[in-house]
Formats: structure tokens, sequence, C-alpha cells
């Protein structure tokens, strides 16, 4: 785990994060929370047809860019995905 692992105070661009989530959308989350899920929406199923497998595959191809993606939960029905990171730096980097 690196320096940027430990230091809750900050987000991986170096800006103070907060005690409490904050509505501003900047993007520095909480430290009392530390999410390493971001949500991903409006995904197009019409090219994958009922082949969930292959838009997961996807999904992973582009979001593995940023850092080692744990796990996503595709829900084909309602389009979207939840990709987790297994660093929050990453996830923050992807954000």
């Amino acid at each position: 785990v690196g320096r940027l692992e430990k230091d809750i105070m900050h987000d991986l661009f170096g800006r103070q994060r907060h005690a409490a989530n904050r509505d501003d959308m900047s993007g520095v989350g909480s430290f009392n929370t530390p999410s390493r899920t971001l949500y991903v929406g409006k995904l197009q199923r019409t090219p994958y047809a009922d082949q969930h497998g292959e838009l997961k595959a996807v999904i992973d191809r582009h979001f593995s860019e940023f850092g080692e993606v744990e796990n996503i939960s595709l829900i084909w029905e309602k389009s979207i995905a939840f990709v987790r990171y297994r660093f929050r730096t990453h996830a923050e980097l992807a954000k």
C-alpha cells in the first residue's frame, strides 16, 4: 500500500477531503467513508443483446486503464454497473 492509500485526508491530486460528502461536485469525497466503487450509468445494451458477459468485459477493459478492478456488478435491467477498484486512488483517477 502506497503513501496515497494511507493519506485519507487528501485525494489522489492532493485536494483536501472533507468529513462529509458535499454536493458541490468537487469529487474529493469524504475521509469518513472512503469509497472504491464507481457508479456507471446509461450503458448501451443494444449492441450486446443478451450477452451480459461481453458488456462486462468491455466495462472491465475500459476501467482497468485506471487501476486494478476488483469487481464489476452489472445490473442489466437498469443499464447500470458498479465498478469496484482494489485501491481508493484508482477509483479517484477513474472518476
